[in-house]
Formats: C-alpha cells, sequence, structure tokens
C-alpha cells in the first residue's frame, strides 16, 4: 500500500474498522499452464484466497455528470488494508461475503491511499 504524507493510511483505516464490517473472501484468480501433452486443453486456473473487511451495497442511484442516472447492480467494498501486503483486487476476482460468491466485473474507485477498493460485482 502506497504511504502518503510518510502513514499507512490504509493500515491505519483498516485498523479503526477491524472487526466492525464484514468478513469477506477475496479470491485471485491467475491463469495456470497447460496439460502436457494437451495442448489445445486450454489452461489450468488456480485460486488463491485471502481475507478482508468490507461491505456490500446495493446500487441503484449514481450520479454522471452532475446528473442523476438509474443504475442497478451490487458493490463490493474492501479495504485495502485488510488485505495482505500487495494483494490488489482486480477484474474476474471472485469475491465471497455474507456467503454469496460474485465475480468482479470491474474495479469502480480507489483512493490515493488505496484504503478502499468499490468493486462492481454480479452473481
Amino acid at each position: 500500500m502506497p504511504n502518503l504524507f510518510g502513514i499507512d493510511i490504509a493500515g491505519e483505516i483498516a485498523s479503526a474498522f477491524s472487526g466492525q464490517l464484514l468478513t469477506g473472501m477475496l479470491v485471485k484468480v491467475t491463469s495456470g499452464t497447460r496439460t502436457p501433452g494437451d495442448l489445445t486443453g486450454g489452461t489450468n486456473p488456480t485460486e488463491v484466497s485471502y481475507t478482508f473487511e468490507g461491505f456490500i451495497e446495493d446500487k441503484t442511484e449514481v450520479r454522471m455528470g452532475g446528473t442523476l442516472v438509474a443504475s442497478g447492480g451490487k458493490t463490493v467494498s474492501i479495504l485495502g488494508g485488510s488485505l495482505t501486503s500487495g494483494i490488489i483486487p482486480a477484474v474476474a476476482d471472485k469475491v465471497t461475503i455474507e456467503g454469496t460468491t460474485y465475480k468482479i466485473l470491474e474495479i469502480v474507485g480507489r483512493d490515493p491511499a488505496a484504503a478502499m477498493y468499490e468493486c462492481r460485482v454480479e452473481v
């Protein structure tokens, strides 16, 4: 995580909210290698799980260009400081929170200190 002004802002925020938010699981999906002898079989993806703290929201309205626009979908907000150092949510990763697993479609927002990642998700 970046240190802005010599302070680990993401770590400070994660520490302040520790135990106050929902616990979730970020599953990083990386493409693997091809199966030996089966070059047309595709790759074998690997998954590694990391716990985090955050929350989920239903978005029904957003502001675009100063105008309120109806929009649907869910977002999962992940405290950056609650993730293992160096782990960053990315498109196609999976997120499990409140017993439901979602796929990350888009990283909607991230602050300069990487204290919060807002991810648009779908089941």
